[in-house]
């Protein structure tokens, strides 16, 4: 009987133990989910600014886009000989004229803006060209 008092007395303690640590780690968890809200918020301006920079850093690319979309060329639409990458961006970064399968002619574009779309992104526009696989 002695035994059995002892052990329902260790497994009370046990369990005020535990109650007592999860108040603990709950606080800490609490505090360690504040610090990090509080450093993500006083991040926001830096991410920000970050976000800035590499828009203005490709506005070149985003002039030949949309020189493509208001020359009619689609995204997926390169089967038909109107696709947006391979009929139209990829040539003009990639000195084109002209694309055979083209169902249009490619845009007249400056060659500072191709310049500058390179020199921002060299990656831009290096895609396949025309409507073959």
């Amino acid at each position: 009987m002695l035994i059995e008092i002892q052990h329902t007395i260790r497994n009370r303690i046990s369990i005020i133990e535990l109650l007592n640590n999860v108040l603990i780690w709950g606080k800490l968890m609490k505090k360690s989910l504040i610090l990090v809200i509080l450093l993500l918020v006083a991040d926001l301006p830096a991410l920000a600014t970050n976000k800035n920079n590499e828009s203005d850093a490709l506005p070149a690319c985003k002039q030949i886009k949309k020189a493509c979309k208001k020359s009619g060329f689609v995204n997926g639409g390169w089967k038909q000989g109107k696709g947006l990458w391979r009929n139209c961006i990829n040539p003009v970064v990639q000195g084109q004229t002209a694309v055979e399968s083209a169902f249009r002619p490619l845009p007249m574009l400056d060659a500072k803006i191709v310049d500058d779309c390179k020199s921002a992104n060299p990656r831009f526009g290096m895609g396949k060209i025309g409507s073959r696989r």
